[in-house]
């Protein structure tokens, strides 16, 4: 076991290594740190959210107040920016997405080469935050720059979760629960007018 941890952070990723059920080979798994009593009270303020007790807005306010004490967990950066989104500020939810995304991203070794799944569970707001940060980069004017970064970020998020969720969000602009990095790399392909590989892909997902 390793611990990849930098220093003032109460985050932390830990890789174990386990036999690989599809090729039988020693294969390193990636799991992130998570805070589950930091999330009580982002549970909480969920609930009210969808129970129609909270706008977006009101829901942003709180959220904020809770990133003060916890800035470092995941989920609330993940619950921040989707209402940023949902408010019609994509540009300022991509920016959270973002550094939140790249603040994980540091904790795992440039040398691992493993699996970081969504199978389990702890590693969800990682790949969620991924997940927004690909939707950032499909929005951004420079479609030929931002087209070779979303290709790179997929492939990558394809090798750490090669199983996939096969569920597709609602659309495929708009943040999601679920991870369907298949189902967007066929968007980011038609983003750098790759028909070729668009329709090799469409057939592959479906």
């Amino acid at each position: 076991m390793d611990d990849h941890e930098p220093a003032s952070s109460s985050l932390s990723f830990t890789i174990e290594t386990f036999d690989d059920p599809e090729t039988g080979k020693p294969t390193p798994y990636g799991r992130f740190s998570r805070n589950w009593q930091d999330e009580e009270a982002l549970d909480v303020l969920i609930n009210k959210l969808e129970g129609g007790q909270l706008s977006h807005k009101q829901a942003l306010m709180q959220a904020r107040k809770l990133e003060a004490t916890t800035p470092y967990n995941l989920e609330i950066q993940n619950f921040i920016a989707n209402r940023l989104w949902a408010l019609g500020l994509q540009d300022e939810a991509t920016e959270v997405y973002e550094r939140a995304y790249k603040q994980a991203l540091a904790h795992i070794p440039k040398s691992f080469k493993g699996q970081i799944t969504w199978g389990e569970v702890d590693n969800r707001p990682f790949l969620r935050l991924a997940h927004g940060t690909l939707l950032g980069l499909m929005r951004r004017r420079d479609k030929a720059k931002a087209g070779e970064a979303a290709m790179a970020l997929v492939k990558q998020m394809l090798a750490w979760c090669p199983m996939d969720v096969s569920v597709p969000p609602t659309h495929l602009d708009e943040p999601a629960d679920c991870l369907s990095a298949k189902h967007i790399m066929v968007s980011v392909l038609d983003l750098i007018n790759d028909r070729t590989q668009v329709y090799a892909w469409c057939i592959r997902v479906h």
